[in-house]
């Protein structure tokens, strides 16, 4: 298998393609949305927590244009996840078994 390096240096394994089998499009696009929202999140908090300390008007602007940004590729991300399956009535799946 081929490994690329990481920033600590450690080799990892190399996610699998679209050519690859086996490949799952909907765990790549999870795991995606994943490694997105864990860095929104930072992202964002770090924003919200210096916005809520003394800045000047034009740094304060600065953050809330980042912040407004940050929230609307949050809800983005969010807006990729796949539809829940439609729920069945338990006597359905009583009958299934």
């Amino acid at each position: 298998m081929d490994h690329s390096t990481s920033d600590a240096g450690a080799p990892r394994p190399t996610p699998p393609t679209q050519a690859s089998p086996g490949w799952d499009p909907q765990a790549t696009l999870s795991r995606l949305r994943h490694t997105v929202n864990n860095a929104l999140t930072s992202a964002l908090a770090e924003t919200q927590f210096t916005l809520m300390g003394e800045l000047d008007d034009d740094a304060r602007s600065s953050l809330t244009v980042v912040e407004t940004q940050l929230k609307a590729i949050r809800d983005a991300v969010a807006a990729a996840r796949p539809p829940a399956p439609a729920a069945r009535p338990v006597t359905a799946l009583a009958e299934s078994e």
